[in-house]
């Protein structure tokens, strides 16, 4: 949060590619609220070496996204620049929504040699998890 404005959050990526998260409580909030996104310019680094391509410049850019424009309470906005597939996506999440798990498993079979279990978890970014 930015001291100097209490509505303001700052925040950087060091990545294209990977998912970053924020999670927003917003309190009286209807379907005319308006969430305002600002990307400063930016410049790519430690990208692929040059003959595969250069690294770009990202320019500023600014979004805004109304509640009501949210359709089944997502709402993605592409910002991709060039070759490269950026986005931004918005998602309502309910508070009383389970933001973590627990799973207990017994087999009760033959256990075998080699045998193994593996649990997979999607993630509320959209993200995947592998035991």
């Amino acid at each position: 949060m930015d001291g100097a404005e209490s509505n303001t959050i700052r925040f950087s990526t060091d990545t294209r590619g990977q998912a970053d998260t924020l999670m927003l409580q917003l309190e009286g909030a209807t379907p005319s609220t308006t969430i305002s996104i600002d990307l400063e310019p930016a410049s790519e680094w430690g990208k692929s070496p040059v003959p595969v391509r250069p690294s770009g410049d990202l320019p500023a850019r600014k979004l805004q996204i109304a509640l009501h424009q949210l359709s089944n309470g997502q709402l993605r906005k592409d910002v991709s620049e060039a070759l490269d597939m950026d986005a931004i996506t918005l998602e309502l999440v309910s508070q009383d929504m389970a933001m973590g798990a627990e799973i207990d498993f017994t087999d009760m079979g033959t256990l075998n040699h080699g045998d193994y279990y593996y649990v997979r978890v999607n993630q509320l970014d959209g993200a995947r998890a592998f035991s």
